[in-house]
């Protein structure tokens, strides 16, 4: 799948926009019922609807209506997930997707963390399962995100830690920008090619070498 971090990025900067996500993620719909729903001009959602076709996070099929001519429903199509953090030593994005179950499927069983009930969930013959079945699976699930969740933000604090360390033990040191453009990129990145830092920083391959070389006979990176 495609997935454009500053695509999805318009789409979701707009309260009205995630509106309409959150709504149609409970059921496809039309626009004149999404009006109803969100008390938001038809037009305004019409509008909306067309910059999100747009990027592709949703699609379109025409539908009978019961009450004159075919009307114009609107699904979801991307399973995404995006996160963007930042803190005074810490920068970091990402875009997900989540739409191969085979590869989630592989994850789960190989993780072996949930309750017979909830891989019960995902057996063929639970498909009629009860409505109480399914709202305890996804209760299960929702406390295994929010569990990662609260490891990953400390996660993110100690790597913010360890970054302003690190910055620290550097800042007295006579540094060109150049080299502590460098010397961020090995620490946010942790690699030393040379040929990729060449090209992420835009610095031409002998420059960058000379900068390596500087910084190990300063003694701030080991040979």
């Amino acid at each position: 799948m495609n997935l454009d971090l500053d695509a999805t990025l318009n789409v979701l900067e707009n309260r009205v926009r995630r509106m309409i996500i959150h709504r149609l993620s409970q059921e496809p719909s039309y626009p004149l019922q999404l009006s109803k729903d969100l008390a938001v001009g038809q037009q305004l959602v019409t509008k909306h609807l067309k910059v999100m076709e747009k990027a592709d996070v949703v699609t379109t099929s025409d539908e009978p209506s019961p009450s004159g001519p075919e009307r114009k429903m609107y699904t979801l199509t991307k399973y995404v997930s995006v996160a963007v953090d930042f803190a005074p030593n810490l920068y970091n994005t990402r875009i997900l997707s989540f739409s191969d179950w085979s590869q989630a499927a592989r994850n789960l069983s190989a993780r072996g963390a949930f309750s017979k009930d909830l891989m019960d969930i995902f057996d063929e013959k639970s498909k009629g399962a009860s409505m109480e079945s399914y709202a305890k699976a996804i209760s299960e699930i929702d406390r295994e995100i929010e569990e990662i969740e609260r490891k990953r933000v400390a996660l993110l604090r100690l790597r913010d830690i360890v970054m302003s360390w690190a910055k620290r033990s550097i800042a007295h040191k006579d540094l060109t920008g150049q080299e502590r453009k460098v010397l961020y990129h090995l620490l946010e990145t942790g690699d030393r090619s040379m040929n990729r830092i060449s090209k992420e920083l835009g610095i031409l391959r002998e420059d960058v070498d000379k900068t390596l070389t500087r910084l190990k006979n300063e003694g701030i990176l080991s040979s």
